[in-house]
């Protein structure tokens, strides 16, 4: 892979935040992930309506095949972007077709996967999708969402000399970010996340006026 030489200054970083069409108008606006929210919802219901008719999971065992290259395919998926990268750019039809496929496509993996071991159709991908360790990052998981955007912007702007870019040191700004996303994480769940889901159980889950009553 070629390494590329680029000056990430903070006021490059802060204008990028600010002014770049392509983050304003795919990643910023809601209606861009429209397409995977309705699959996502559309992939619910699918479960929900298998588990409702009990559906035997031997009876779909034919599908596993697709289920195992799910994941194969959405590799391919991640690394395809690389067509655009080395120049002449492909035509613009190219770009379109990507652009508007690329995301439904990869939501359709990611729900058609989850719905299979939801109903248990296949053991191999189900075991790592059910592992016990992975309740602890997704209780993690709306704080980090909520706090990560911060951590990039700060660890960006703090690049302010000239610096080599390549594959280990995007692997080390990554961890960076993703290991004080995850710290900030703990701490915000421990002292709002939690307490506020206790509070919400306690005055919407236990009938306090029912108590008043046996205590008068």
């Amino acid at each position: 892979m070629s390494i590329d030489i680029h000056d990430q200054t903070s006021r490059f970083v802060l204008s990028w935040f600010k002014n770049d069409a392509t983050l304003h108008h795919v990643y910023k606006r809601g209606h861009t992930n429209l397409a995977s929210y309705i699959i996502g919802m559309a992939m619910g219901y699918l479960a929900y309506d298998l588990q409702k008719d009990k559906v035997d999971p031997k009876n779909l065992r034919m599908y596993r095949y697709m289920v195992w290259g799910m994941v194969p395919v959405a590799l391919i998926c991640f690394y395809s972007g690389i067509i655009f990268y080395d120049s002449p750019s492909p035509p613009m039809y190219v770009h379109l077709l990507y652009a508007g496929l690329l995301k439904p496509v990869f939501a359709l993996l990611i729900g058609s996967l989850v719905v299979s071991s939801v109903i248990r159709l296949e053991d191999l991908y189900r075991s790592i999708i059910e592992w016990r360790f992975w309740r602890i990052p997704s209780q993690l998981s709306y704080s980090a969402y909520l706090l990560h955007f911060f951590f990039v912007r700060k660890y960006a702007v703090t690049l302010t000399s000239t610096r080599v870019v390549s594959p280990w040191t995007v692997m080390y700004d990554v961890h960076i970010v993703v290991v004080h996303t995850m710290l900030a994480a703990t701490v915000f769940w421990l002292l709002v996340d939690a307490p506020l889901a206790n509070l919400r159980q306690y005055f919407f889950k236990t009938n306090i006026f029912e108590e008043k009553k046996k205590v008068k």
